[in-house]
């Protein structure tokens, strides 16, 4: 389930992408339609549909997940099938409710210049290898990005396993 591989459409965001573009507080609810409705509509909706609509997947620069740390942005990844996230660095609190919700955030550092919205990628989640379709360019992400799979990994499993025993 989880380390199932990915592939789909880049979808470019730049540095400092905060929580309140990820998911703007006017869409704050306990109902889940409501929460996958604000998924990224801080960003506009040139940007938002790729990534609903199409299954694109999120390449952003800098502190990505910036802002206040709620967890209902992290929840709109899910309501909304956004498994994996590449960014130069992360927020320290977005990348932590990532994963305690089962979205990996895999830190791409210099390799994001090799990629750019349209571009059709595949990834690798078991040996973090990173491929660009379109361009040609193939980077494996190493220890860093399998750790962050692995990790996310034996987590979920953890949760299953609670849950099936009724912990």
């Amino acid at each position: 389930m989880f380390l199932e591989d990915i592939q789909g459409c880049v979808v470019r965001l730049g540095d400092d992408i905060n929580t309140d573009l990820l998911h703007p507080a006017k869409y704050f609810s306990l109902g889940t339609d409501m929460v996958r409705t604000g998924f990224c509509r801080g960003l506009g909706e040139d940007v938002r549909r790729p990534i609903v609509d199409a299954g694109g997947i999120i390449f952003a620069g800098r502190n990505f997940g910036c802002g206040s740390s709620r967890e209902v942005v992290v929840q709109a990844f899910q309501l909304n099938d956004v498994r994996v996230v590449f960014a130069r660095s992360f927020a320290r609190i977005f990348q932590r409710n990532c994963l305690l919700n089962g979205v990996l955030c895999v830190p791409i550092g210099e390799h994001l210049e090799q990629f750019r919205s349209g571009d059709q990628i595949y990834y690798t989640r078991v040996g973090g290898h990173l491929v660009n379709r379109s361009t040609g360019f193939q980077v494996a992400l190493g220890e860093e990005g399998a750790a962050a799979a692995r990790a996310l990994s034996k987590y979920l499993e953890l949760v299953e396993e609670s849950s099936r025993s009724g912990q």
